[in-house]
């Protein structure tokens, strides 16, 4: 079976976006109720006493944390795999679209996420990391989005 480019870089950009949107909500759900204090709540005593200041803190790192990952690393995968994508006929075997290291990686990124479902981890770091995680994937969602975008007025 063979797939054409566009859809390949469609459903690679929506894929991306979707789980970062599902990680933001998960993240912002965990760092802006106001609940129980926890390790990093602790340590943002001396900015404010309010929960819900503290819980946009932390907001406001993962998405900082987010925002400079994808920017500077997935930015490059997203890259590699177009220029990789456009290297082979137009369409291609759905078995080249996606090297094996992308799937390795794939599956270390479910695993780790699962196990941290699973980890006694304080509910403020796992809401840092689902922040940082899921702005990470929309930023990185956008090359894939502005390469379409810029091809098409290119041709």
């Amino acid at each position: 079976m063979k797939v054409r480019h566009t859809a390949v870089i469609v459903v690679s950009a929506l894929s991306w976006l979707a789980i970062g949107v599902f990680l933001l909500t998960k993240g912002f759900y965990l760092l802006l109720q106001p609940t129980t204090s926890s390790c990093l709540w602790e340590k943002l005593s001396f900015f404010s006493t309010r929960p819900e200041e503290k819980g946009l803190i932390l907001v406001c790192l993962g998405l900082m944390i987010g925002f400079l990952k994808g920017r500077f690393v997935l930015s490059k995968t997203a890259t590699r795999l177009i220029g990789r994508l456009e290297s082979f006929p137009n369409p291609c075997p759905i078995a080249l679209i996606y090297p094996k290291y992308y799937w390795i990686l794939l599956l270390s990124m479910v695993f780790l996420g699962v196990s941290l479902k699973w980890l006694p981890i304080p509910f403020d770091f796992k809401g840092v990391i689902d922040v940082a995680i899921g702005a990470a994937l929309t930023n990185g969602a956008s090359f894939y989005i502005r390469h379409l975008l810029l091809r098409k007025k290119v041709s």
